[in-house]
């Protein structure tokens, strides 16, 4: 089991049918692992939904803010949360931020 870090931090997020987006949201983070993600959404998520989180990172890269891009996978709901199988991540400076949110090619077997 992957170790978790408690990071709390402002998460935006796009619910995905195929590659078309059928939904959005926002909310916190709880914890992150290197395999996952536990937040609280604003509204409820349903589970089995694949899924792009955008987290505001705690962090700088010469002056320019970072966001973890995430694709995954909700897992279950805990409480008020959603826990997300992280599938693909990356990190992208503020100014990558206008790209598109998916990749262009992502495959995922979930």
């Amino acid at each position: 089991m992957a170790c978790r870090f408690p990071i709390e931090a402002e998460v935006s997020f796009v619910f995905l049918k195929g590659s078309a987006a059928v939904g959005a949201g926002q909310g916190r983070t709880i914890d992150l692992s290197s395999s996952g993600v536990l937040f609280r959404p604003a509204r409820p998520v349903p589970s089995g939904m694949n899924i792009e989180l955008s987290i505001a990172w705690p962090a700088k890269i010469d002056g320019a803010g970072l966001q973890l891009w995430i694709f995954g996978r909700t897992i279950r709901e805990q409480d008020d949360c959603t826990a997300v199988r992280i599938l693909q991540y990356e990190f992208r400076t503020t100014r990558a931020h206008k790209q598109a949110l998916r990749p262009k090619a992502i495959t995922a077997s979930a």
